[in-house]
């Protein structure tokens, strides 16, 4: 049966439309098109006959060469290009393949938006295949790619870059929740300063965090109702399976930590070890907080979303709460309030510079006390005095 999804999420993200509609055609992007790249799409116009009936006609199938001369026709009529919705995945892989090209295209006339909401598009068809197959090698070396490009793009377009967090989903499904984390991720690290490879590991642990997943059940994953003891029992093996599905495929250390601690807590009430803070990776400290922070910033199934502001005052005030109901899927009506200090949860390092990340212009910087003197995070992590 196909889940309804909110008209934002459909309005932002095309493909997330596709997948959840019956809809025959979906509109395309005609700077994505490279006439030197095979296709595996054909490409429709629209065209009302001379009776004014709509009809999608074929413009250039799939075996037709595509040049330069039949993209400038199509601007000079005016008319947009489509494909059909069965080979739209089709088409985000031959986006994802020239992904690095397109995001440093200078393209005139182009809004900085569509560029970031094609990227968000093609990390959720990438996260879905991902779920889909997890042990594929080929699906992980396609998301080592993506961070890759991501990185890029964060090196040399930050101010672009940063607007990334404007196109994230407010829906949350677990393929956008993967992908959401995985791009706060990467551009908090690049904030903190952290270098090229640790941004590596960073995001590919960010965007296979919740793999284990796959291994719960729908009826667990979308009930609206609190979760019995057996069903919590079966959802906090979720960072376990993650390691279990992943069977052997050679991640990086700090993204197979990830994987498994991201639901731990520095005060040791997390799970599924019930590690404290000495004993976690500082990779998944990060984790730790962009999880947490999307999974409040988000609509769920029991759950509005929260303002960033609401939801780092709501990450404050309620540690061990948050533990239990955003980490385990428990519902509104069941919340325990237990005033524990934020040091006993997060990295209090980390999430001052993640306040202060996310109002570079103080929108949220009265949330904390600005102490002075403050360290790069990248450099203390590599002169070793948080564990890394």
């Amino acid at each position: 049966m196909v889940r309804p999804v909110s008209k934002s999420i459909k309005k932002h993200h095309p493909y997330i439309e596709t997948i959840t509609t019956p809809k025959k055609f979906v509109g395309i992007k005609s700077w994505t098109l490279n006439p030197s790249r095979i296709r595996d799409f054909d490409i429709y116009i629209f065209h009302r006959d001379s009776y004014d009936i709509p009809r999608y006609v074929l413009y250039r199938g799939k075996t037709m060469t595509l040049n330069a001369s039949h993209l400038k026709r199509v601007e000079s009529l005016s008319k947009k290009l489509y494909v059909k919705r069965k080979e739209y995945k089709s088409y985000l892989q031959y986006v994802e393949g020239q992904l690095h090209d397109l995001l440093n295209r200078n393209v005139p006339g182009l809004r900085r938006e569509e560029k970031q909401e094609l990227v968000y598009e093609t990390a959720v068809n990438l996260t879905v295949d991902l779920l889909d197959d997890p042990r594929s090698g080929n699906n992980i070396q396609r998301a080592t790619d993506f961070v890759q490009n991501i990185i890029s793009y964060i090196t040399q377009r930050p101010d672009a870059a940063f607007s990334l967090i404007d196109v994230l989903s407010i829906d949350y499904y677990t393929y956008t929740h993967c992908v959401n984390v995985a791009v706060l991720s990467l551009l908090f690290g690049s904030y903190i300063g952290l270098n090229e490879e640790q941004l590596k590991e960073l995001g590919m642990g960010a965007i296979l965090h919740d793999l284990g997943k796959v291994k719960v059940g729908e009826e667990i994953l979308k009930k609206r109702g609190p979760l019995t003891e057996e069903e919590w029992a079966i959802m906090r093996k979720h960072p376990e399976w993650g390691i279990e599905v992943l069977n052997g495929k050679p991640i990086p250390e700090g993204a197979a930590k990830m994987i498994l601690q991201h639901h731990e807590r520095c005060n040791g009430t997390g799970y599924p070890l019930g590690l404290t803070g000495k004993d976690l990776h500082f990779f998944s400290k990060i984790a730790m907080l962009m999880d947490s922070f999307d999974a409040l910033t988000t609509v769920r199934y029991y759950q509005r979303a929260y303002s960033p502001y609401d939801a780092l005052m709501k990450m404050q005030e309620f540690q061990s709460d948050y533990n239990l109901r955003f980490g385990g899927y428990v519902t509104a009506g069941t919340e325990v309030e237990v005033d524990l200090a934020l040091e006993d949860a997060f990295e209090p390092a980390l999430f001052e510079q993640f306040v202060l990340f996310l109002g570079p212009k103080g929108r949220y910087e009265r949330l904390i006390k600005a102490t002075e003197g403050k360290q790069n995070l990248g450099l203390i992590m590599q002169e070793g005095l948080i564990k890394g």
